[in-house]
């Protein structure tokens, strides 16, 4: 998951944003653990914009993820590629 803060423009009906800050990107550990708000009430569903390479990391930190106590997270991840995850590439 990459957070970004993003300057918008409105200009003759198209809408364009820059990015003003580097993404930072978070693992599910970080959303589910102390201090995290969601710690003591975890989130049925996580949305993810993200490559494929970075959901498939994801769903193996979920396999392996314990919030303590020996819980484990039940909740799902929906994921939303992001449009250079799309573009093919030539292995070599």
């Amino acid at each position: 998951m990459i957070l970004l803060i993003a300057l918008t423009n409105e200009r003759e009906g198209y809408q364009s944003f820059k990015y003003l800050s580097p993404g930072l990107q978070l693992h599910l550990h970080d959303l589910l653990s102390p201090p995290s708000p969601f710690a003591d009430n975890p989130p049925e569903w996580v949305h993810v914009v993200c490559s494929v390479a970075r959901v498939q990391a994801m769903i193996d930190e979920k396999k392996a993820l314990r919030l303590g106590q020996d819980r484990t997270w039940s909740g799902n991840l929906v994921w939303e590629p992001m449009p250079v995850s799309l573009l093919l590439t030539r292995e070599s």
